[in-house]
């Protein structure tokens, strides 16, 4: 690393420190041992996951991509956005340049099919080698092997990194951390000070080698460049005697961070030639840029408490923008942040390794702040567990240092610090276990998210669209309610609620929802009409089945539908002589007419089809 003398503030701390470490050097295989156990333990956890299936976007992504198959799907996705293959329309389909994260997917695929087990496992494996990355760059910044131990034992089992490991969508932040602990231990090993020699340059080669991969992994990890002028500017590297000036400081900053710059400017390049562009609001946000800074402090708040309290992990959660300075959604995350500030530097004083502790803050705040581009993300589901992935390493170095720090000081202070730790490991233990449960499949997926955000439309109706699916059709009925009453402006949700009360044998209101559904969709299909005709007849609604024929008959193409309409409903009225005319006189005018063969072959067999 950088200098270990300015590290500590001291010659005689850092002569301490080193005796410390060489002492521990002596213990390496007790702490393999503990760290296999580490490993192992959170191994165990997550093997919860390995029953789980795919859910929301694995079905996109991974389930129904059948360009998975296909070997050219890598290359077609080192040249386009990340959802190339489900564009439509005008490309890209959204401003997301994740090469690697596709790459991934092809070769799982490739290893596992679609067999859900194999792509959990993955993950867990992945995990664990980001668990040993976090060994060892905490060792690396610490100098004190326990009190990496003990953080990549904290990382290990944190649950708000479930969604990472139990969720085959969230690889990207897997992937990009993987790479930027490997980066940011490389770039360590670049800046120790191995004299005479100086610099190797190897290991710099594979720092901006592990760099690039996570910018090809995760568009935040854009950042990394900041964090390593950090560690520099906080722990600039030292020659004998020479002094630690701004000036030093600086220049050792800008020594250290211009080749990430390089390799930053780089894939800028390559993303404006594939993207055109650097970066953009995501498409469907409605959040104006004020709102945006004035919500800033209500999502570091969560953020915040997504840390520090365990039990409040999940899938998603929602945040409303904050629309003016004198509203409680601004004002009151304000006042705490404001809180913690002028408390800070109180706490700050009276806490060892001040310098590294700072560094850790400055980790954890510079991870997270490609996540407080509230713009740049899905408006629905802005805060999420998985931002924390990285983030939270600067945590548990905090954790871990103050805990072992205060270990150090007599055997009783050692045996609270244990305890303590132990407690802590097994609550996040447990807690991870459990909110595995939540994707499991979709069902448990959709339902804990309307639980986290009970004011979230689309979370509703995902979980009736799933209910329906799964022939609970009361169930899908109340999400579907709640989510027209949510976003009454959002047509889809009233043609969902129409089908669930058709299936409950509530035409009436089914005939009410579909009627809805129609007047809000901005090009009403011919074939709504056609079903509103029917489901109007079977509920009574002779005049309003005919005003829906009517409106269809209007449309181009309408009067041959129309035709078919009225012949299915004078079947269902028993005329089946009438209703066989009118289809044949379809079958004249159009013989390809599928629906009025299907209609005659029905009639033929004595069916009375719907």
């Amino acid at each position: 690393m950088g200098n270990t003398l300015e590290q500590t503030g001291s010659t005689g701390e850092l002569d301490s420190r080193l005796q410390i470490f060489a002492r521990l050097g002596a213990g390496d295989s007790r702490i393999g041992a503990w760290m296999a156990a580490v490993l192992a333990g959170t191994a165990l956890v997550y093997s919860r996951s390995l029953g789980s299936g795919f859910v929301y976007d694995d079905q996109g992504l991974i389930a129904d991509n059948r360009f998975l198959a296909d070997w050219s799907f890598i290359w077609k996705s080192l040249v386009n956005d990340v959802d190339w293959f489900r564009g439509t329309g005008a490309m890209p389909v959204l401003p997301y340049y994740r090469p690697f994260q596709n790459v991934w997917f092809a070769l799982n695929f490739h290893l596992f099919g679609l067999n859900p087990v194999g792509w959990h496992a993955a993950l867990i494996v992945l995990h664990l080698i980001v668990v040993l990355l976090a060994f060892r760059v905490g060792w690396r910044l610490s100098m004190d092997r326990w009190t990496a131990l003990a953080a990549s034992a904290l990382f290990a089992l944190m649950p708000v990194h479930v969604p990472v490991v139990a969720y085959p969508s969230a690889i990207g932040t897997l992937l990009s951390a993987a790479f930027e602990l490997a980066a940011f231990c490389f770039y360590l090993r670049w800046q120790a000070i191995p004299a005479p020699k100086g610099h190797q340059p190897h290991w710099l080669f594979l720092s901006l080698a592990s760099f690039g991969g996570a910018l090809l992994s995760y568009d935040a990890s854009a950042i990394f460049p900041v964090l390593v002028a950090s560690h520099a500017l906080l722990f600039p590297v030292s020659n004998q005697d020479q002094s630690f000036t701004g000036w030093h400081r600086a220049r050792s900053a800008l020594t250290a961070v211009w080749p990430y710059a390089l390799v930053l400017a780089a894939y800028f390049g390559l993303r404006i030639w594939v993207l055109g562009f650097i970066s953009r609001p995501f498409p469907s946000t409605h959040m104006t840029p004020m709102e945006a800074i004035l919500t800033l402090p209500g999502a570091i708040t969560a953020y915040t408490m997504l840390l520090v309290v365990p039990w409040l992990a999940g899938p998603a959660y929602s945040l409303d923008p904050a629309e003016r300075i004198s509203g409680p959604a601004f004002y009151l995350p304000v006042a705490g942040i404001c809180a913690l500030i002028f408390a800070g530097p109180t706490l700050f004083r009276r806490i060892p390794h001040r310098l590294l502790n700072l560094f850790y803050l400055a980790w954890i705040a510079i991870s997270i702040v490609p996540m407080l581009n509230l713009r740049g993300l899905y408006p629905q589901i802005p805060i999420q567990d998985r931002y924390l992935y990285l983030s939270s390493f600067g945590l548990c170095m905090i954790v871990a240092d103050l805990a072992v720090s205060f270990a150090r000081a007599n055997d009783n202070q050692a045996k609270a610090a244990l305890a303590g730790t132990a407690i802590v490991l097994l609550v996040y233990a447990i807690t991870s276990y459990s909110i595995q449960q939540y994707w499991h499949d979709e069902i448990a997926y959709f339902t804990r998210c309307t639980e986290q955000s009970p004011n979230v439309e689309i979370w509703h109706a995902q979980l009736g669209i799933e209910l329906q699916t799964h022939g609970d059709f009361k169930k899908a009925r109340d999400q579907f309610e709640m989510a027209t009453k949510l976003a009454p402006e959002r047509a889809l949700n009233f043609y969902d609620l129409s089908l669930a009360d058709e299936k409950l044998g509530d035409l009436p209101a089914a005939e009410q929802a579909m009627i809805k559904w129609l007047a809000l969709s901005d090009h009403p299909p011919l074939g709504g009409y056609a079903t509103l005709a029917l489901i109007a007849d079977a509920a009574g609604d002779s005049p309003g089945s005919e005003a829906a024929i009517k409106q269809a008959e209007a449309m181009p193409g309408g009067s041959e539908a129309a035709t078919v309409v009225r012949a299915q409903i004078r079947l269902l009225h028993g005329d089946r002589d009438g209703a066989e005319k009118a289809l044949r006189a379809v079958l004249q005018r159009d013989p390809s007419n599928a629906q009025a063969r299907s209609l005659i072959a029905a009639i033929k067999r004595g069916a009375t089809p719907r």
